[in-house]
C-alpha cells in the first residue's frame, strides 16, 4: 500500500496515490520543525479499510481510513481504538473485537 505526502505550509497531505489518485485523504498541521513520516500502511479488504502507521520524534501511532461519501477518509473512533496497537495482528484483533468486521 502506498502513501505519498504532500507538504503545504505548516500542513502535511496525505494521498493514496493508487487508490484515490491525487485526493487528499488527510492532513496533519505540524509545528516548526516538527516531523511526521509515514512507517507502513495495509489494506483490510474484508473491512474496506486502510491502516497506516506514522512516526513522530516521540511516538508512533495508527490511524485508520475508510471510503466516506466515496473518497477515503480517516475515521476518529477507529483511530483512536488502533492508534497504540503494535501490528498487523494487534489491529485486526481491535477491530474484530470492537466489531468493526468479522
Amino acid at each position: 500500500m502506498r502513501v505519498e505526502t504532500r507538504a503545504s505550509g505548516s500542513e502535511l497531505q496525505f494521498l493514496l496515490p493508487d487508490i484515490s489518485g491525487e485526493q487528499v485523504i488527510d492532513s496533519q498541521l505540524l509545528f516548526s520543525g516538527e516531523e511526521l513520516t509515514v512507517i507502513g500502511a495495509f489494506r483490510l479488504p474484508e473491512a474496506d479499510m486502510i491502516a497506516v502507521e506514522f512516526e513522530t520524534a516521540e511516538s508512533r501511532f495508527w490511524r485508520i481510513y475508510q471510503p466516506a461519501d466515496g473518497v477515503y477518509a480517516r475515521d476518529q473512533e477507529l483511530s483512536a481504538l488502533v492508534s497504540g496497537a503494535v501490528d498487523r495482528t494487534d489491529i485486526e484483533t481491535r477491530l474484530r473485537l470492537h466489531g468493526a468486521f468479522n
